[in-house]
């Protein structure tokens, strides 16, 4: 899939293999620590490049508001003489990126998000991804003409939808600021703003990251989120 869109813009495209993430996940420090690995990648790839863009999970108004690897700050700072770094795209959100993305069809056509879908070609279109990026593509009014999700939305789909940390719930937030005025969407934008309160939890990570690494009180505090959702507007 690389290869084909490269060879459509005419860009060299250079494959790197490695148990980076592996080695992230079985330590829970893949939040924390990506933009160091993305940077040592960059320096591998120095007798190439003199710069390298790292792209921007979050705008800058989220970029203080959670604990993450990858910062505006911090990203410029694995240059050296020779290799610069660049942190990109911190002045748009998600729906903004994806209003971009909607006028490309290249783009709409290869768009892969999906951690889960290792057996399908693309995206399963119900995991918690999946379905925020089905919604960014929803709001601008692009998700029907993006083949790389052959499920549409569904509530009950969304429903069952848990977020995991205080970066996503950021990510919702957008979700819900951009479905707000869509009246067509109220039923969707209700779903979403229920999962959204029912995460209230996922703010431990800012004051006790260790503590909520401890899976056995993630699972208490993400079963408390299920059930006490409704009491807390978040």
């Amino acid at each position: 899939m690389i290869r084909k869109i490269g060879l459509h813009f005419d860009k060299r495209v250079i494959e790197i293999e490695t148990n980076v993430g592996l080695f992230l996940d079985s330590y829970l420090l893949s939040l924390y620590s990506h933009g160091a690995f993305l940077s040592s990648v960059g320096h591998l790839l120095s007798s190439f490049f003199c710069l390298i863009y790292i792209p921007a999970s979050y705008t800058y108004a989220d970029t203080n508001r959670l604990l993450w690897g990858s910062h505006p700050r911090v990203d410029p700072l694995w240059s050296t003489e020779a290799l610069g770094f660049i942190h990109d795209g911190c002045e748009a959100t998600r729906v903004e990126k994806a209003a971009l993305i909607a006028k490309s069809d290249v783009a709409l056509n290869s768009l892969r998000v999906c951690f889960v879908s290792h057996n399908l070609p693309y995206n399963c279109g119900r995991c918690e991804k999946c379905i925020r990026t089905m919604i960014n593509l929803h709001c601008v009014d692009a998700l029907d003409r993006c083949t790389t999700f052959e499920n549409q939305l569904n509530t009950k789909h969304i429903e069952k939808m848990r977020l995991y940390n205080h970066g996503v719930r950021l990510l919702i937030e957008e979700n819900l600021q951009a479905l707000k005025n869509r009246l067509a969407d109220r039923d969707l934008y209700n779903v979403l703003h229920t999962i959204w309160k029912q995460s209230w939890w996922v703010k431990f990570q800012l004051t006790s990251p260790r503590l909520y690494r401890i899976r056995w009180i993630y699972r208490i505090l993400r079963s408390l989120g299920r059930f006490s959702g409704k009491f807390f507007d978040g």
